[in-house]
């Protein structure tokens, strides 16, 4: 039998074998068939962006391509509108497929996951409804055009109309909007209140900045399809970023918030970056009601009925939501360690025990960081330098004597000679640096916040350094 001539999507041989019926036993793929996979360049170095961090260009669709039919099937689980009777729409409350409206079998409340906005509607005196484009867990988005800035805009309004408490869900969403101003976070820009005929409030429209429909789980299905080729160095940049915005959130003002739901389908490729949005599951930090909205296999072991949130739960939820992207990427190709030290870095993200985990966005950014310019240096590219966040500047440059030309006074040491002798050159100094010299130039990591036993490594003036890294690569690491 011969080998598969196809790759997997990580850029590797398929290494499967064709079966006499002309088709892989790996990759099911027939062996004269069009590989469908984009080609991969020749050199490493070719692999990935140009620059650090850089992601490409994405333009956003014309919005008639991304409308969607309101009689869509939903992929959620419909429940009954009374937070007190929950009841799910399953077996044994019923059978076969469930209306998208009705009333709830086991209390007869009404319910509606029917879109509420159709195209025409005008929201506000200022928001002419284009369509729906999509739905998450709790509630329907729409695109609308702003009559005063002819611009378009993204309009999020409740799943279910009838939604016992979808006012205050509503509320809750919009303080905490307003309350966050980052670029890699998605911007409010209005918030509608809707009442009934009686005049009470039963929920909100929220109108956010429209950034496109391309999110990271798009990007999933573009690469399995073939249309898109998702690298390493894409994702590791897709996790700075997502870091850079849960960091502001975590860190805040005078609010701290966990983002509680990330996942590849919060975040979008928006232009040259990232938009985390969908922010419906933000809570601030402590917070408990209403109940924060979560993602069973993203969340956290210990989110498990937990009543709140951690930022230990988020940094899971960004190691999981990595871990998926990679499994599509291009990373086989890498030399040495640099995708090895991409996968610690999940790992430690997505332990099992929260305090193992790390302490907070901006370390676990610098580890991911770390990871890709390691990756990137064995691809042989070439980034500028920047400080380091771990070490001290070195006080002496380490091989500073290598190369240099001797003077004079080396020269004229030369030992007398017979005049018949050919003559003898001095033996010249390489300008390797000794064991002292390579001691006393290496850098010095700084005090780690998050460990107090590293002052005892200060007391002594003479403490060897060796022992001193390995003892603080050990508190980072927890290895």
């Amino acid at each position: 039998m011969t080998s598969c001539p196809h790759r997997r999507f990580t850029g590797a041989p398929c290494g499967g074998a064709v079966l006499p019926t002309g088709y892989c036993a790996e990759c099911g793929r027939a062996e004269k068939d069009d590989p469908g996979l984009p080609q991969l360049p020749e050199k490493p170095m070719e692999f990935g962006p140009k620059e650090l961090l850089a992601l490409p260009e994405h333009e956003p669709r014309a919005p008639e391509e991304r409308l969607i039919s309101a009689q869509s099937p939903l992929r959620i689980g419909m429940t009954c509108s009374s937070a007190e009777c929950g009841t799910a729409f399953v077996p044994p409350y019923t059978e076969g497929p469930v209306p998208i409206e009705g009333y709830c079998p086991a209390c007869r409340e009404r319910y509606s996951y029917r879109p509420e906005l159709t195209r025409g509607d005008v929201l506000g005196d200022k928001y002419e409804v284009i369509g729906p484009i999509a739905h998450g867990g709790q509630g329907w988005v729409y695109l609308a055009r702003d009559t005063n800035l002819r611009d378009v805009v993204a309009v999020k309004g409740l799943l279910n109309r009838y939604e016992e408490d979808g006012a205050a869900k509503a509320d809750v969403e919009r303080r905490n909007l307003v309350a966050i101003r980052h670029p890699r976070i998605v911007q409010i820009r209005d918030f509608i209140a809707r009442s009934d005929k009686s005049g009470k409030v039963t929920g909100a429209y929220i109108v956010m900045d429209d950034v496109g429909d391309r999110t990271l789980q798009a990007v999933v299905e573009e690469t399995r399809r073939g249309k898109f080729v998702l690298d390493i160095e894409d994702v590791a940049a897709y996790g700075c970023q997502i870091l850079e915005a849960l960091g502001h959130l975590h860190a805040g003002g005078e609010k701290q918030f966990v983002y509680g739901d990330m996942k590849p389908s919060n975040v979008v490729h928006h232009k040259d970056g990232v938009k985390v949005i969908d922010l419906g599951g933000l809570r601030e930090q402590g917070q408990s009601e209403p109940p924060a909205h979560v993602t069973h296999g993203y969340m956290a072991p210990e989110a498990e009925g937990a009543a709140t949130l951690t930022v230990a739960h988020d940094l899971h939820t960004v190691g999981v939501t990595l871990r998926e992207l990679a499994t599509w990427a291009v990373g086989d190709d890498v030399p040495g360690l640099g995708t090895a030290s991409f996968r610690w870095v999940v790992e430690r993200a997505t332990r099992e025990d929260p305090e193992r985990r790390f302490a907070d966005a901006q370390e676990m950014a610098g580890q991911l960081r770390g990871a890709l310019r390691e990756i990137r240096a064995l691809r042989g590219k070439s980034d500028p330098p920047e400080p380091s966040a771990y070490f001290r500047p070195s006080a002496q440059l380490l091989g500073a004597r290598l190369g240099t030309v001797p003077g004079l006074d080396h020269w004229l040491a030369r030992l007398r000679r017979d005049r018949h002798s050919p003559p003898t050159a001095p033996a010249l100094d390489l300008g390797a640096p000794t064991p002292t010299e390579i001691a006393r130039c290496l850098p010095v990591p700084r005090r780690y916040p998050g460990y107090p036993q590293t002052s005892q490594f200060e007391i002594s003036s003479g403490y060897d350094r060796s022992a001193w890294c390995r003892a603080w690569t050990s508190c980072r690491t927890g290895r």
